[in-house]
């Protein structure tokens, strides 16, 4: 496992944010962090998902599964059918489990939900826009396992570096676009001229 004091998260910090910069594709962004972090901190999966407020669903979005380890996670998942989790989210806290089966504060469906997929201990870490919930990075495994809250502060850290990564390639991505359609504008216009220059002469 790796180095989960203060100073190793904010290597840690350092190494994915120099891993990502050149990045054009907020989907492999994510997939950085995700790969990252599930090996960093010796899990079996990562997952990052966005919330599609028009469906009122998590969509998940990029992934990093260990060799060997089950993929369980696919599609998208009603908000309303991991309650209180979703709540906890809405309002940008964290939410960890150690343990479903004698996590007295987790209801039969979400216990269920979680051993459907295989989950056996998980850190969920909200990311807040503007107030709004944009996105759920998450960690878990299939054994139980008792999170330490230097790891729960690095998974929450690398959310908020991520989502920082994720704005920056789609704000790029947007600005390409913009130009590309500019300068075919200007293209087509040019091309009107000259016929019409063409014609009057």
């Amino acid at each position: 496992m790796g180095d989960t004091t203060k100073t190793g998260a904010h290597a840690f910090l350092v190494r994915f944010a120099d891993t990502v910069r050149g990045l054009s594709d907020a989907r492999v962004v994510a997939e950085t962090a995700c790969r990252m972090l599930a090996l960093g901190l010796a899990s079996e999966r990562a997952h990052w998902s966005e919330v599609d407020w028009s469906t009122r669903e998590f969509v998940l979005a990029s992934r990093f599964v260990a060799d060997g380890v089950p993929d369980t996670m696919a599609g998208r998942y009603p908000l309303d059918g991991w309650e209180p989790v979703t709540s906890t989210l809405l309002v940008g806290r964290s939410t960890i489990t150690d343990d479903p089966e004698s996590d007295d504060g987790l209801p039969d469906s979400v216990r269920k939900n979680l051993t459907r997929l295989a989950i056996g201990a998980r850190i969920a870490v909200p990311v807040m826009s503007e107030g709004t919930l944009r996105a759920v990075l998450s960690v878990n495994q299939s054994t139980p396992r008792k999170w330490t809250p230097e790891e729960i502060a690095l998974v929450e850290g690398v959310a908020a570096r991520c989502w920082a990564e994720v704005e920056r390639t789609r704000a790029e991505q947007a600005l390409r676009a913009s130009i590309t359609d500019r300068e075919h504008a200007e293209l087509k216009l040019r091309e009107s001229e000259e016929r019409q220059t063409f014609l009057l002469a």
